[in-house]
């Protein structure tokens, strides 16, 4: 499965569902919360075809396999280990990873320019079946987050100048993030951070002039 997704099949719209393994009980489905932890909330894209969970300041008690499910017939399932990443390697480090935002930690640009920063992530820590979700976004892609003034860059209308992707290198076991801001303004000045699960992350700020 390329990552939760909501699938049209003819008129009939097929919802994704997250679930918690343990208890079967349902986090998630559609755009819709059935957990009465507030945590715990669905994330998509605009044109919904991207679905994952989030969940908001993650507990040892969280750890587990959560599942993603589409009510297809026959079902569509795929399940992820969330765990406790901060001793992977034996060492007392809680990171599994290092971002590097190409460049100067400082950048100046003109209002009204078209402004690209590049994230590098190495190694890679990705949420799969097999290695588990060191993390607490849960997705079949590796995704890069991005921060602006510590408040998360996500698919919102309200940043329609602003625009994510995310490359993964098979052979390299790199992720790459990549933010485009378009026609900056003063209100895009501040701290960008870029960072995945439990990576540790890297910071630029950008300072927009007239």
């Amino acid at each position: 499965m390329d990552g939760p997704k909501l699938i049209l099949e003819g008129r009939r719209v097929l919802q994704v569902s997250w679930i918690r393994s343990r208890d079967l009980h349902i986090l998630t489905s559609g755009p819709f919360k059935y957990s009465g932890d507030k945590r715990f909330e669905p994330v998509a894209s605009p044109a919904g075809d991207f679905w994952g969970l989030r969940i908001r300041g993650v507990q040892l008690s969280d750890t587990g396999q959560y599942e993603c499910q589409v009510n297809t017939d026959p079902k569509m399932s795929l399940a992820f280990n969330l765990t406790d990443g901060r001793n992977l390697d034996g060492s007392n480090s809680k990171w599994v990873g290092q971002a590097l935002i190409k460049g100067p930690s400082e950048v100046y640009v003109r209002d009204g320019s078209l402004v690209t920063f590049t994230c590098e992530i190495s190694p890679l820590s990705v949420a799969s079946p097999q290695s588990g979700a060191h993390g607490v976004f849960m997705t079949a892609k590796p995704k890069v987050r991005w921060l602006h003034d510590n408040k998360e860059l996500l698919f919102e209308a309200k940043h329609p100048h602003i625009s994510m992707k995310s490359l993964y290198g098979e052979t390299s076991q790199r992720v790459i993030g990549i933010l485009k801001i378009s026609k900056v303004s003063w209100r895009d000045s501040g701290q960008y951070t870029c960072l995945q699960m439990s990576v540790k992350p890297d910071s630029i700020k950008l300072f927009v002039v007239e």
